[in-house]
């Protein structure tokens, strides 16, 4: 760091710490297909890359419903060769839904290192409680949940 970096005081980059991807549930455009590797998934995952690299934010975080599937995605597209570059910095992250004694929503969000190993976030995913609430819910979470139960 430079004499005129310090003496400029603090700089404020711009966070966004809420970004979901194709994994995510509430996704509105193009989802990723079962295949994580097809051509149309990476398609999807280099435009994450491109609109990431093109947006103010110096730094963003994941934030899809109940999976880390994106961020997978991401770092392995990033693994490969010839995928784009990217230049910021992302955070592996989780939306979760709780369960509260209030009528309205609520969600935790949880933000991990970028540097946390990929079966530590698969441990945090297997040690979460579901609890199914008397609120309606989409038919694909409830299929989901109905997969859950049958698992062992």
């Amino acid at each position: 760091m430079s004499k005129r970096e310090i003496a400029r005081g603090s700089v404020w980059r711009q966070w966004d710490l809420h970004v979901h991807t194709p994994a995510s549930f509430h996704w509105t455009g193009k989802k990723f297909d079962g295949d994580i590797s097809s051509p149309e998934n990476r398609t999807l995952i280099d435009e994450m890359i491109e609109a990431m690299n093109a947006a103010e934010p110096a730094v963003f975080a994941i934030m899809d419903y109940w999976t880390f599937d994106g961020w997978f995605a991401l770092k392995r597209r990033l693994a490969e060769p010839g995928a784009p570059a990217l230049k910021k910095i992302v955070f592996p992250g989780i939306e979760l839904r709780l369960s509260a004694p209030t009528t309205k929503r609520l969600n935790a969000h949880v933000i991990f290192a970028e540097t946390i190993p990929d079966h530590h976030l698969r441990e945090f995913l297997s040690d979460l409680k579901l609890e199914r609430t008397d609120r309606a819910e989409s038919p694909r979470v409830s299929r989901r949940l109905q997969l859950w139960r049958m698992e062992p």
